[in-house]
Order: structure tokens, then sequence, then C-alpha cells
């Protein structure tokens, strides 16, 4: 699952933040590997030991993103290509989200 959320101006900064979560269903297995960025920054995303029921997520201003490669090896043992990116819009009141998913064939 791919979810984005967008917080208001508040605790989370005075501008506020936008943040991506990668998960497996439920009672899942997720496993990823690759790069998340946050602004211009980038940071190594491995999960590869497998995170029960659980997954990985970015939060910051004015933007992250996730390129990793992912799977719940409770359901295949393929992997898919995850290419996703939130942005909080200046001086408005929501975010940005896009991305496309590349499944193994």
């Amino acid at each position: 699952m791919i979810i984005g959320h967008c917080f208001a101006p508040g605790p989370e900064g005075p501008n506020g933040a936008v943040e991506v979560f990668l998960s497996s269903s439920p009672g899942g297995h997720f496993e990823a590997f690759g790069t998340s960025t946050s602004g211009f920054t980038a940071h190594g995303v491995d999960t590869f030991a497998g995170v029960s029921g659980g997954g990985t997520g970015i939060e910051s201003y004015p933007d992250v993103g996730f390129q990793v490669v992912a799977r719940d090896d409770t359901v295949s043992d393929k992997f898919s290509r995850i290419d996703v990116r939130g942005a909080r819009i200046d001086g408005a009141t929501s975010c940005r989200f896009g991305g496309m998913t590349i499944p193994s064939s």
C-alpha cells in the first residue's frame, strides 16, 4: 500500500509537512530496498530483513519520495518497482502526490 498524508502548519513545522508511507497489507511481511528523499537529501532504505505487518515512511517539508523495489513476501516472491513523490504546496492547504508501480513480470 502507498499512503500519503498532508500536514497543515503546526506541530510538524511552520510550513506544514508531507509524508509518504509504504506498507504491506495487515499481517504481511514488507521488504524494500532503494532510496528515499526529503528535499535534496537522499537516504538509504533497507528493510530487506522484513518488517512484519509494517512498512517504512518519510515525512519532511517541502517534498518527499521513494525510489525502491518492494514486496510482501507472504503474497509473492516477486518485487515491484515503486517511484512515488509527495510535495507540500507553499501558500496552499494541500499537497500533491504522484507515482507509479511497475510489477515484475
